[in-house]
């Protein structure tokens, strides 16, 4: 796709010039592209199901930049021709990652820590962590909190566990779209 910035007779003008190209304005920018092609066959179920996230994606992008907070959040990291509503679509389809969860401050006491780290291709809305004891039963459930420097988030278990071996910290991180990533550590 090409792009303009003197061009008098593409500015300000959108839409199919023909069969030859399309254009389209984009942060001031007029811009030029090859009319696409329709297909004749039948979409495979593989074709359908992107077709329908990405819809889905769509409107979470219309959706989400209704709301003020969220419309300046997504447009402050648009860039050139990238807009807020691009950054939207481009963050429902990445899923937030568990980097590395650390239970080496968890000793089985009310107070101890364990900390996680999670990366989001935006931004990681929170993180949970569950406390599972050797037989995969819960001992406690709840939400981290971000430190200052937004590089972990911090766990401060709430009951005491006598250690017994095999027990096991699941953390599970969300992005703003509400999707999540997840990962699972023994205690050691």
């Amino acid at each position: 796709m090409s792009n303009s910035r003197t061009n008098s007779l593409a500015t300000g003008f959108r839409g199919k010039f023909g069969n030859l190209f399309v254009l389209t304005q984009r942060r001031g920018k007029s811009l030029m592209g090859k009319v696409p092609e329709l297909s004749s066959k039948e979409p495979s179920a593989k074709q359908v199901a992107v077709k329908e996230k990405f819809l889905a994606a769509t409107e979470y992008a219309r959706r989400i930049l209704m709301n003020p907070y969220y419309k300046e959040l997504y447009n402050s990291r648009g860039a050139g021709i990238k807009t807020g509503y691009n950054v939207a679509v481009a963050d429902f389809f990445k899923p937030p990652k568990i980097t590395a969860i650390d239970p080496s401050d968890y000793h089985g006491h009310t107070g101890d820590v364990v900390r996680v780290k999670a990366i989001d291709d935006f931004k990681v809305a929170r993180v949970m962590v569950t406390l599972l004891d050797e037989n995969n039963v819960k001992l406690e459930f709840g939400e981290c909190i971000q430190t200052e420097d937004g590089s972990d988030w911090i766990y401060t278990v709430t009951a005491d566990h006598a250690p017994t071996g095999g027990q096991q910290v699941r953390a599970v991180a969300y992005d703003i779209p509400g999707n999540i990533g997840e990962m699972a550590c023994p205690v050691v």
